[in-house]
């Protein structure tokens, strides 16, 4: 009985914090910067490795923005469309190993939509290097991001090399097929 009202309990506490965490699972040592839901303010900031800004923004007619500002100049990296649902989490992560991290930023506009956009990032300019969809998980491996779709173990999986991604294929070469 203990257990179950401990459970209860701390149910009970992350649903009157308004976080959502759960919503977006990342397996990796990425960086979480910042998290954004309808029940956060309007504007959420962060640093950057880099100290660099980043800020997921609530406007009027455009949707959320997330903006980069480096050197008090602000750069919009990408604009996502407003749902009652929505949450982003950006992340930092360095999948090449270089010292300089990229910018991979979740958005769900609901439970069973995940989309994940990667940034490379450096002294204020930016490079849209990855768009990919994915149900709930991200994995990260050293320059390996795997995103699983759906619950039955399949997925796609892609190598970042030399500034870009490429999907991963598998091939047996001792199967005829």
């Amino acid at each position: 009985m203990k257990q179950i009202a401990i459970i209860l309990s701390i149910f009970l506490l992350n649903s009157a914090s308004g976080q959502d965490n759960s919503r977006i699972h990342l397996i990796g040592s990425a960086d979480l910067l910042s998290t954004w839901s309808w029940k956060t303010d309007k504007t959420v900031t962060s640093l950057l490795a880099s100290s660099d800004k980043l800020t997921v923004k609530m406007q009027t007619q455009a949707g959320i923005e997330v903006l980069l500002t480096h050197n008090s100049v602000s750069k919009r990296l990408i604009t996502i469309n407003e749902s009652e649902d929505l949450f982003i989490q950006c992340f930092e992560y360095d999948f090449d190993s270089d010292g300089s991290k990229e910018i991979i930023i979740a958005s769900s506009p609901d439970f069973a939509v995940l989309n994940v956009y990667v940034f490379k990032y450096s002294k204020g300019l930016n490079e849209l290097v990855g768009s990919f969809g994915s149900t709930y998980e991200i994995i990260l491996k050293k320059n390996v991001i795997l995103l699983p779709l759906g619950f039955q173990g399949l997925g796609s999986e892609f190598c970042y090399r030399e500034g870009a991604f490429y999907e991963l294929i598998y091939h047996d070469p001792k199967s005829t097929e």
